[in-house]
């Protein structure tokens, strides 16, 4: 059984990584388990536009976490996945897009809770206008008891 060819996003990102001619933009971190954009913004001027259909920096990183990759350095943009090594390309067929976040359970509990709140509203409401007709009944009803035993 012949394995998935991995997706077009991680074998240009790979390709770029490991081109020696980008190394100054974008190469390994020392060890090979991550890749570090030196200079994010010659990077989405000059090779983002070559690979992809965009020079949007913020895309790209975006796209790298939809693959699983974490930001490794705070203090520069390293990226790391277990599955994307260096020398290790056959790999990356490893590497899967998460699906998108589907929210329709918790859509459909909000929603539920919403429509009980709006119920237990209702409720609140008819019971409070219930409770302020009857305490009006009963106010009237104390007055009229007061002149009747002269209070």
């Amino acid at each position: 059984m012949r394995k998935a060819a991995p997706p077009p996003f991680l074998l240009k990102t790979y390709m770029l990584v490991e081109d020696p001619a980008t190394d100054e933009v974008i190469s390994w971190n020392a060890d090979g388990t991550a890749f570090v954009v030196w200079q994010p913004p010659e990077f989405a001027r000059d090779l983002l536009p070559t690979l992809f259909k965009h020079s949007n920096f913020s895309s790209f990183v975006r796209q790298l976490n939809t693959y699983g990759f974490r930001k490794v350095a705070t203090n520069r943009w390293e990226f790391s996945n277990d599955m994307f090594r260096k020398g290790e390309r056959d790999r990356l067929c490893e590497i899967h897009r998460r699906k998108a976040w589907s929210n329709k359970p918790q859509l459909n509990a909000q929603l539920q809770a919403a429509q009980k709140d709006s119920l237990d509203n209702d409720d609140q409401k008819s019971s409070s206008t219930s409770s302020s007709s009857e305490f009006t009944t009963l106010v009237d009803e104390n007055k009229r008891l007061k002149k009747e035993n002269g209070f």
